[in-house]
C-alpha cells in the first residue's frame, strides 16, 4: 500500500508506507514534535461522524491534513537528518520529501 501526499498547491509526493513510517520516525529522532493531523472533512455529514474522535495520527491514509507549521517543522528536522544519511537512495528520497514538505500543508491520501 502506498501513501499519496497532496499539498494545497497541487504538489504530490508518493512513497511506500514503509518509507513514510521511516520518514516520520527519522523526523522525530531529529527533533520534530508532531502536532497531530486534522481530520478530513467530507460533504456527507454522516461520513464526518466517523472522525469525531480523531486522534491526529499520521500512519494511515485517511485524507487527514498535516498543517503548514507541522510540515515546516518536519522538513527542518529532516534537513538535519539529511546531513547524517550515508545512503544515496535514502538521501534522494529525503531531499524530495523535504522539498515537498516546504510547500506547506498536505493531506495523507
Amino acid at each position: 500500500m502506498g501513501m499519496d501526499l497532496r499539498s494545497e498547491t497541487g504538489a504530490e509526493f508518493r512513497l511506500s508506507r514503509n518509507a513514510w513510517l521511516h520518514i516520520l520516525e527519522l523526523a522525530k529522532e531529529y527533533g520534530w514534535e508532531p502536532l497531530g493531523t486534522i481530520p478530513p472533512t467530507f460533504d456527507d455529514p454522516l461520513r464526518n461522524l466517523e472522525y469525531k474522535d480523531w486522534e491526529g495520527g499520521y500512519d494511515t491514509n485517511e485524507y487527514q491534513i498535516v498543517t503548514d507549521v507541522d510540515s515546516a517543522e518536519m522538513a527542518s528536522a529532516l534537513e538535519n537528518a539529511l546531513q547524517d544519511i550515508a545512503s544515496r537512495e535514502e538521501s534522494v528520497l529525503l531531499a524530495g520529501f523535504i522539498s515537498f514538505a516546504k510547500k506547506g500543508s498536505f493531506s495523507i491520501d
